[in-house]
């Protein structure tokens, strides 16, 4: 009797065991795909970062280049790259260098030289001249003018200026003189200038 009891005991007991050996291989299966899913998604998401990293190098390699074409741009900005020809303006006998600007309004101004104006003196700071007939304009607010600029206001007003200072109007563009020389050439009320194209 203790015999068969121990006997039904033993095989209860090696049930048992097998049962609990079956669930943890079950939790073991049910825990792994959840694992296995963590992990592809962490490199699925450090494949994406690899991708991200990859890419990095050839967005600082463009943006190289980008940085060595706006570096390019200021260069010639300041070597007159987003300027033309050349034109001689005669002040009292003396003559001056000025770098025009490449626009539609120096185009039209170019055509039109040789000319001679009496340039009449405003606020101390420029010498003006209404012309007879208009340019193209494609005025901005410019904020500042630098002594030597040499602008047109409105359409049919050339401009040039012998002082810098800061401003609200709006100018088109047209080019500068770099001399201190012209400046002092333009104070002093009416004076007659001569503009012609360098060719």
């Amino acid at each position: 009797m203790k015999k068969r009891y121990c006997s039904v005991l033993l095989v209860l007991l090696f049930a048992l065991a097998l049962s609990a050996c079956g669930n943890s291989a079950d939790e073991d299966q049910s825990v792994r795909p959840s694992i296995e899913a963590e992990t592809r998604s962490v490199e699925s998401s450090g494949g994406e970062n690899e991708d991200t990293l990859a890419e990095v190098p050839e967005d600082i390699s463009e943006d190289g280049q980008k940085a060595s074409t706006d570096e390019g741009i200021d260069n010639s900005r300041e070597t007159g790259g987003e300027k033309m020809q050349e034109m001689t303006v005669e002040v009292s006998g003396q003559k001056f260098q000025a770098f025009l600007y490449d626009n539609e309004t120096v185009h039209a101004f170019l055509e039109r030289l040789p000319m001679t104006l009496d340039m009449e003196e405003l606020n101390g700071n420029e010498k003006f001249h209404y012309l007879d007939e208009g340019l193209p304009a494609n005025s901005e607010n410019v904020g500042s003018i630098k002594a030597g600029d040499i602008m047109l206001f409105g359409s049919d007003c050339l401009v040039l200026f012998f002082e810098d200072f800061s401003t609200s109007y709006n100018y088109t563009r047209i080019g500068h003189i770099e001399e201190e020389a012209f400046v002092k050439a333009l104070s002093g009320g009416t004076v007659e200038i001569t503009f012609e194209a360098e060719e």
